[in-house]
């Protein structure tokens, strides 16, 4: 009779156990789950403003944010992970719209963000003419959605 009974205590405890370590943990709950990330980053740019005028030796910023949400459903939104993001400036030939010259590049860390504010600066010595320029920023996350902004201005 005793042994039945250690044995049954002994089976309880290990199913009790078991049971305890399988339930998922209150940090676990909002960890980032590739599968439900249905949201596509939002690359969001207030400056440099499409069809803008700036001239020779002065600064062209670049303002905006890259955000990114997970999943949204009435209750809560849950913050996603950017992977990657890519801002670049070239200026522009404009008869066959290719690249001349790049005057501004770079992909800043934003590796498990859920966003990013942008503020960088870059600027045009001298040129002869107009320069037609072109701003390109691509914002990625890890279901590999991406958003992109795309503003040409003019350098006098």
């Amino acid at each position: 009779m005793k042994y039945s009974t250690c044995l049954y205590l002994v089976l309880f405890l290990v199913i009790s156990c078991f049971s305890f370590s399988c339930k998922q943990k209150d940090l676990n709950r909002y960890a980032y789950d590739l599968n439900k990330d249905t949201i596509a980053p939002v690359l969001a740019i207030t400056v440099p403003v499409n069809l803008d005028t700036y001239s020779y030796g002065e600064d062209i910023h670049i303002v905006g944010t890259a955000t990114d949400l997970e999943s949204k459903n009435s209750i809560r939104q849950n913050a996603g992970k950017l992977k990657s993001l890519y801002l670049n400036i070239s200026i522009m030939d404009p008869i066959v719209d290719t690249v001349l010259k790049v005057l501004f590049q770079k992909s800043p860390d934003v590796n498990g963000d859920a966003g990013y504010i942008i503020n960088e600066k870059t600027f045009l010595v001298s040129g002869a003419g107009t320069s037609k320029c072109r701003f390109t920023g691509v914002a990625t996350d890890y279901a590999d959605r991406k958003d992109s902004s795309v503003v040409y201005f003019t350098v006098n």
